[in-house]
């Protein structure tokens, strides 16, 4: 034998012996590699989401290194074993709480129900928030449709007029908040006049679309993307960048997510279309999931909708019978949908509120949160 190389028959077979062995030992090597610069880069998930289950950890962790297809059929296995209950009726306590206060003075008028006839209180407005006697924060539940019609969407109308909503950056995505001149939460001076805060888009990788704040741009602004967009005047809207919605020194903030689900105040026609992205299976138009979308009415107003067991189609069709104008859809699944409200506490402080979703803490976002999302203040 020589160095690199084999010399006869018997030679020949040891030294591919010796090379099979050299092989495992690059591929373990390799493998644990692997394993300790994975197990680094998950630590760092887990620092900048310490308040997430570690299942939540190990999806966002994934979908930010291009394991979102094995987060899907993980979520669509669950599913086949766990489905969403189809037909039934849902829990009438909620509704009946809502049917003594959805008379207050300055409520929303009912909105039209997707099942008939109404269940009673089913579709008025309770009135959450006041700002001088005026209703600026209101909430109405809902069956979405006849398959899901043990559950209860909740419906969220925030004020255009007396309401002013603030995008906030996440700690992972997009990353770097200083950058934008913001932070990843809402707490101390942040919270005086908060009324609510809620979810944003899929990660900005998958939303097919940007994000913008007060002058730096993470991803693109698409043509067509459906957009939040935030002015210094105070007022947002809901719209398609380069239709309805374009770039100006006015605007704060720009937060895009796939294509409108409602446009011209109906759901639009191709939904598959519409909420396609890398995100996934799970985030099909059929899929049975929560689901959480915002609109704007033509007033004004800001409609948000969250529920489980919604299609892209029923989240679409809520948000249209609540008055929506234009509406895109913003993330979806149970780790990922959260509506808190907020009324005033002692001392300047805020008591925080939960909408339907258990997975979230009572203190989500008024500490940094990896992913970004919106608050609600006060004029």
């Amino acid at each position: 034998m020589q160095a690199g190389g084999c010399i006869g028959a018997v030679a020949g077979g040891e030294c591919e012996l010796d090379l099979r062995r050299r092989a495992m030992r690059l591929a373990s090597l390799l493998l644990a590699l692997a394993v300790v610069l994975g197990g680094w880069s998950f630590a760092g998930t887990m620092r900048l989401m310490p308040r997430a289950p570690l299942s939540v950890q190990f999806a966002e962790w994934a979908r930010t290194h291009g394991l979102g297809f094995l987060v899907t059929e993980y979520e669509l296995i669950l599913d086949q074993f766990n489905p969403p209950q189809t037909g039934g009726r849902p829990d009438m306590r909620l509704l009946a709480a809502l049917g003594r206060t959805g008379t207050a003075a300055g409520a929303r008028v009912a909105m039209p129900t997707p099942l008939l006839p109404a269940l009673p209180g089913e579709g008025r407005f309770r009135v959450l928030r006041r700002l001088g006697g005026v209703p600026v924060l209101q909430e109405a539940l809902v069956r979405p449709d006849a398959e899901s019609s043990s559950y209860l969407t909740s419906v969220i109308v925030m004020s255009g007029t007396h309401t002013r909503v603030a995008l906030h950056p996440g700690t992972m995505d997009p990353g770097r908040p200083r950058s934008f001149h913001a932070s990843a939460h809402v707490s101390g001076r942040n919270s005086t006049g908060l009324v609510g805060t809620f979810n944003s888009g899929f990660l900005v990788q998958d939303s097919q679309g940007g994000f913008y704040l007060n002058g730096r741009l993470a991803g693109r602004l698409h043509q067509g993307a459906a957009s939040v967009v935030t002015y210094r005047d105070g007022h947002t809207t809901v719209g398609a960048w380069g239709r309805d919605l374009s770039m100006s020194p006015e605007v704060v903030s720009v937060r895009q997510n796939l294509r409108l689900i409602v446009n011209h105040g109906r759901p639009v026609t191709n939904m598959d279309a519409a909420v396609a992205s890398r995100f996934g299976a799970a985030a099909s138009a059929s899929f049975r999931t929560w689901r959480s979308g915002l609109g704007v009415a033509a007033n004004g107003d800001l409609i948000y909708a969250i529920g489980d067991a919604l299609t892209a189609s029923s989240l679409a069709d809520v948000l249209a019978r609540a008055g929506a104008v234009r509406a895109l859809q913003l993330d979806i699944n149970y780790h990922s949908t959260v509506y808190i409200w907020y009324s005033p506490g002692r001392h300047g402080q805020v008591s925080p509120h939960m909408i339907l979703s258990p997975a979230h803490g009572l203190l989500t976002y008024l500490g940094d949160d990896s992913r970004d999302f919106f608050a609600v203040y006060t004029r």
